[in-house]
């Protein structure tokens, strides 16, 4: 009995990782990054996907409606990338936090965003900029 669950639970964590977005959405995700390599979508909403993806060995992630509609992408980036307005504010706002990650978001109508990861000892947050264009 143990091994029929084992079995199931497998065979349901497969088929929830290896989700199947319409075909708008990836149509829409191979026009805009071509070069994509190992590109694993999951379903983010009701209505929204994300696929994430290596371009150059560069960590990234697209977010797609199922009209093939862009939402966002977001790319991973150096801490020494991040603007100074902002990594300044997050040392002001969290005295004693090191940043540990970095990324740059970009949405419709030229908007970023910058999202960094934090920590204190064994604590980790995520920090998210406000719209910079």
């Amino acid at each position: 009995m143990k091994n029929k669950i084992v079995v199931v639970a497998l065979l349901f964590l497969t088929s929830a990782c290896a989700a199947k977005p319409p075909e708008a959405a990836e149509k829409a995700f191979f026009k805009m990054f071509p070069t994509a390599q190992m590109v694993n979508w999951a379903k983010e909403t009701k209505t929204d996907w994300e696929a994430e993806f290596t371009i150059n060995k560069i960590e990234m992630s697209a977010n797609f409606n199922d009209q093939g509609t862009w939402l966002e992408t977001e790319t991973e980036i150096s801490v020494n990338d991040l603007p100074k307005s902002f990594t300044d504010k997050v040392a002001a706002e969290n005295p004693g936090w090191k940043i540990n990650e970095a990324d740059k978001i970009e949405k419709p109508g030229s908007i970023i965003q910058y999202e960094a990861e934090i920590k204190k000892g064994v604590i980790t947050k995520e920090i998210q900029s406000g719209e910079m264009k």
